[in-house]
């Protein structure tokens, strides 16, 4: 059963839900409930060959102490053979498959792993929790036989960063993200026959497409579905603040799941799990383009997006853990950042592009 850590533990109690004990959150206990959410990963996972857990916001603390949770229960481990994740450039798959095997890997050389990325300078992979996580897997891996250990996929295309002067160098290496690790998944679960554990923002897991077909921002999940129907769980951190569920917070027990299909939150629009992005449109008439908010997702409801959703508390409360950088020990990665940024946005930030 669950054990919430200090902040979460935090949380909790400042929601009045409680305590959590290893029996359960606020002393109640779910022994083979289906609704306990380890136990319905767990379930998932057997049954099905591709499972995908979303991140809830990027870096936030409780969703990942739920991550580090369910990725360092050996059980969960020997269900599975591999865990592709997000913040991990494949160009450093060697360095990886070396630290989560259990080998001396220094810092700097790890490191590489997620700042390398294609999102790099922009993404938050430099926060430690994503390092945190990846060690939780390393030492509970190694307290399984050798052929039941899992193996770490990186889920970003190989990007070489050395490689890349300018714009157009960055616009010939970029790759489509969820294209590629769509493949990757499906290469890993159907051509090799391995369980595979998708660990991504819960934006790139809806099942539904944001516009046709063909469209570039379709989600890492449609791609997988449309070649492979019915061959995935898909689950998300429940989000009561995006939801508006303050007024209904109490209805909602820490650690436990809720199938979309099954409790009327899965009956909400979707637009409120996912308000929109912003994009540049062009005006039809006068071709003039501007940055505005293009709502996703219109005309579904969120249980066309994910199968089900992990309440671990409410969202107002969750916690940002910012990179941690050291100004004088990164510098020259700091350095490096900028040098990314002005390749990619020039001397303008990304939101002024």
């Amino acid at each position: 059963m669950w054990k919430a850590g200090p902040i979460l533990m935090a949380a909790l109690a400042a929601a009045g839900h409680g305590s959590a004990t290893a029996g359960g959150v606020g002393g109640l206990s779910w022994p083979g409930s289906p609704t306990d959410a380890l136990a319905y990963i767990q379930k998932a996972i057997e049954e099905s060959p591709i499972v995908a857990l979303g991140e809830g916001p990027h870096a936030s603390a409780e969703p990942h102490e739920f991550l580090r949770y369910v990725l360092s229960n050996e059980e969960v481990l020997r269900a599975v053979d591999v865990i592709i994740v997000e913040f991990a450039t494949e160009l450093q798959q060697p360095v990886l498959d070396s630290y989560i095997s259990g080998e001396d890997v220094s810092f700097g050389a790890l490191s590489k792993v997620w700042r390398d990325t294609s999102t790099s300078p922009i993404a938050p992979w430099d926060s430690p929790l994503y390092v945190d996580l990846l060690a939780g897997i390393r030492e509970a891996n190694q307290a399984l036989p050798e052929d039941q250990r899992v193996r770490v996929l990186a889920g970003d295309p190989p990007m070489d960063w050395a490689s890349i002067a300018t714009r157009e160098d960055f616009s010939r290496a970029i790759q489509p993200r969820d294209f590629y690790v769509a493949r990757v998944a499906i290469e890993q679960a159907f051509e090799l026959g391995k369980k595979v554990l998708i660990v991504y923002g819960g934006a790139h897991l809806p099942r539904v497409p944001v516009g046709d077909k063909d469209d570039m921002r379709n989600s890492l999940t449609y791609r997988i579905l449309e070649r492979h129907p019915n061959s995935m769980r898909v689950l998300e951190f429940l989000n009561s603040e995006n939801l508006g569920l303050a007024d209904r917070i109490d209805e909602f027990v820490p650690g436990t799941v809720y199938e979309t299909g099954e409790h009327w939150v899965g009956e909400m629009n979707a637009e409120r799990f996912f308000p929109g992005i912003r994009s540049r449109v062009t005006d039809p008439e006068t071709g003039e383009a501007s940055w505005q908010e293009v709502p996703l997702y219109s005309g579904h409801s969120i249980q066309d997006l994910f199968d089900a959703l992990v309440y671990i508390g409410p969202s107002s409360e969750w916690h940002h853990v910012p990179p941690s950088l050291d100004e004088e020990h990164d510098e020259a990665y700091l350095r490096e950042l900028d040098r990314r940024r002005r390749i990619r946005f020039g001397e303008r930030t990304p939101t002024e592009e």
